[in-house]
């Protein structure tokens, strides 16, 4: 790319888009004199823009006048003003891999960010931002060394309620070391085993391996399911592996996710005289703890420590 450029955000008649006809002669004519002087100079690089008005209209009559093959033409453009049809030819050269069933606004919002997914692009956070906004639902990424911590019996260590017992970690048997009978067999020093897999050290089964949790339907999944595989197999690194798990309307439980699959919705007030102190929260009439009539409320205040008696509704 050449250091100097013949710009092309002053020479144009107006800064918004106007009809050709509209130009006047001597505009145009001062916008192809400059190119032209340029060109003689030996710059060879000519630059407008979407965003520069009538530039690009005007620019583009002098093109064919000009030696193409000894020219760099470029133009700018901004991802809320490029038209939809133009949004997948400028994903895919920003290697973002867009969909073309994805929405539009989807598209301009990840070609906005491509910059900020770029400088993050191979860790979780930007695997989270970039499932975000595909999918609306921002997801969970667990990396398995942090949930399936081998657990070794020892001096201080003992089993309760927080340990948790897998099975031992396996992964498939070598093809050259599985032996299948046929025609062609033949039966010599090969050692038969009855299984087909082998076990591994728990400590490498835990690496290397992450999970993403994402509160779809299946349905949802479905529509995604794709695009999601794509994605995160371009934004993680090659050694990783990864499942998808969905969470969705999993209930209370080991599975119940605060900001995933459970959300605490329409919060209360507490307010003294109209909310009763001592019910469930979970009371199907009462939105929870009320200060009824004759209620006590002891402490200092306002460095006095008398009590104060407070009265209200049932």
């Amino acid at each position: 790319m050449p250091v100097i450029s013949c710009g092309g955000m002053r020479y144009q008649f107006k800064w918004q888009d106007v009809d050709p006809r509209d130009v006047p002669p001597d505009n145009q004519a001062n916008l192809e004199a400059t190119i032209r002087r340029a060109v003689e100079l030996g710059i060879n690089h000519i630059e407008t823009a979407r965003g520069y008005g009538s530039s690009e209209m005007q620019l583009g009559k002098i093109l064919s006048t000009l030696p193409r093959d000894k020219i760099i033409v470029q133009t700018k453009i901004g991802p809320k003003a490029t038209p939809k049809e133009f949004l997948d030819w400028l994903g895919q050269w920003l290697d973002l891999g867009i969909e073309e069933d994805w929405k539009p606004e989807v598209k301009r919002k990840l070609i906005r960010k491509a910059s900020s997914l770029y400088q993050k692009k191979g860790t979780p956070a930007a695997l989270t931002q970039f499932i975000e906004i595909v999918t609306g639902r921002r997801p969970l990424i667990r990396e398995s060394f942090q949930v399936e911590r081998p657990f070794i019996l020892g001096e201080g260590r003992s089993l309760g309620n927080e340990t948790y017992v897998f099975p031992q970690p396996v992964k498939p048997l070598p093809r050259e070391q599985r032996t299948v009978l046929g025609c062609s067999s033949i039966l010599g020093r090969t050692l038969i085993s009855e299984s087909a897999t082998v076990p591994i050290n728990p400590f490498r089964a835990a690496a290397h391996h992450f999970t993403v949790l994402l509160d779809l339907s299946p349905q949802e999944f479905q529509r995604h399911e794709r695009g999601l595989h794509r994605i995160i197999r371009e934004n993680s690194p090659a050694h990783v592996g990864y499942d998808i798990r969905l969470v969705s309307d999993v209930g209370l439980g080991p599975n119940l996710m605060l900001g995933i699959n459970f959300r605490v919705q329409d919060p209360q007030p507490f307010n003294l005289g109209h909310s009763s102190l001592g019910r469930s929260v979970l009371s199907r009439f009462r939105y929870g703890p009320e200060l009824g009539i004759d209620t006590l409320v002891t402490g200092s205040s306002c460095g006095s420590n008398d009590a104060a008696l407070f009265y209200g509704e049932q």
